[in-house]
């Protein structure tokens, strides 16, 4: 998806005024508060798609290495517990929940600069204080899976 040409202005500009803002929305069906939705920024974003809540997280993006799958890392400041709860209502489900990463400017909420670009979620741990870092893979398990997917393996333990 090629950039906007504000935003691709902002980037090639020395300096600029273009505030660009990442949002994570985290779906899972059984989520009973409906969908998370947040921006990292200090202010609720309000974009068609809905509100997403002001969270302060860094994202390490994929690293581009042609040997592993691409891999999201989530660091988030628990500044309330609304991904702890989310988090736990899905823990031993066999669907997981979905993550889904995009950048948008300030000035253009609703387009779409970079992404979206979906996750499953992998894992999540917390230091038990102030701090929840989420692992994210883009294909979880495609290096593990048995090809072809009646063959026996290691990887395929439900065999033949």
């Amino acid at each position: 998806m090629p950039l906007s040409q504000d935003a691709l202005q902002g980037l090639l500009a020395s300096s600029t005024n273009i505030v660009y803002l990442e949002c994570l929305t985290i779906s899972h069906s059984n989520f009973t508060d409906g969908t998370l939705r947040l921006v990292n920024d200090r202010v609720d974003l309000i974009r068609a798609s809905g509100t997403f809540v002001a969270f302060p997280f860094t994202i390490t993006p994929p690293a581009q290495d042609s040997t592993q799958v691409p891999v999201l890392e989530i660091q988030a400041d628990m500044v309330d517990q609304r991904i702890i709860y989310a988090i736990r209502e899905v823990i031993g489900k066999r669907e997981r929940p979905v993550i889904s990463y995009e950048i948008v400017t300030a000035s253009a909420p609703d387009t779409i600069e970079w992404g979206p670009v979906e996750f499953q979620f992998d894992s999540a741990s917390t230091d038990g204080a102030s701090i929840v870092k989420i692992r994210a893979s883009f294909a979880l398990g495609l290096l593990e899976d048995a090809f072809p997917t009646k063959l026996f393996s290691p990887g395929n333990r439900s065999g033949v």
